[in-house]
């Protein structure tokens, strides 16, 4: 066992051992095994493989190094927890605000009639059936599917962006319902409000695409929804 190993490791003067488990999955000892003075590091059987193969590839080399460093957890303040929390609540009070818009009078976010739709009875059935068989057909080609996914979410982020933004501006800066064009087929007329809201959708879309894979992809992501 590992206690066993880290005897071994003692007598030959080791301060610690690196212990490839034969399974996939670290392994964690406990009781009498834990009871050592010697370091027993666990890790799964895929990166044991990979750093054999690594060392019998470059045996006339030096010999793998590993660090290790106590784990510190972040102030309690953390600059970035507490900006994600703020933009978390914000959305909620946008959605409480712009959901209740009908009831202030002339509001630009109100809905108007055609864009009311009643909800039916069955329609709870109807979403959960649908909803948990798309679960099920997404869990088996998620692989091809995600690509779909990332696409029809910059489509709906972008739109969302664009129609809170053209609102916003039309509202507050009225010389920006100036059309630029009158009448585009199957748009409409395109206002100047449109260009800036669009503009700024784009932007944030190709930023989140860009960067989704790395620490500044949050926050585009978040301002998309």
């Amino acid at each position: 066992g590992a206690g066993l190993k880290a005897r071994y490791a003692r007598e030959a003067g080791l301060k610690g051992i690196l212990i490839a488990s034969q399974v996939e999955g670290a392994a964690f000892f406990v009781g009498d095994e834990s009871q050592t003075d010697v370091l027993v590091v666990s890790v799964a059987k895929s990166i044991g493989d990979h750093i054999a193969s690594w060392q019998e590839a470059h045996s006339q080399g030096p010999a793998v190094g590993v660090s290790l460093s106590v784990y510190k957890a972040p102030f309690i303040l953390d600059l970035s927890e507490l900006l994600l929390i703020s933009l978390a609540t914000s959305l909620i009070v946008a959605g409480a605000f712009c959901s209740t818009a009908d009831l202030r009078l002339g509001s630009p976010l109100a809905a108007s009639g055609e864009r009311v739709v009643e909800v039916q009875p069955s329609f709870p059935l109807i979403f959960f059936v649908s909803g948990s068989a798309m679960l099920v057909f997404l869990y088996f080609t998620m692989h091809y599917l995600i690509y779909v996914i990332i696409g029809f979410f910059c489509i709906g982020g972008a739109s969302c962006i664009m129609e809170f933004g053209h609102l916003g501006l039309r509202y507050q800066f009225p010389a920006l319902q100036r059309p630029l064009v009158k009448n585009v087929p199957l748009v409409g007329p395109i206002e100047i409000a449109h260009v800036i809201a669009g503009a700024l959708a784009v932007t944030n879309v190709v930023c989140w695409f860009v960067l989704r894979n790395t620490e500044q992809g949050w926050l585009f992501q978040d301002i998309m929804g």
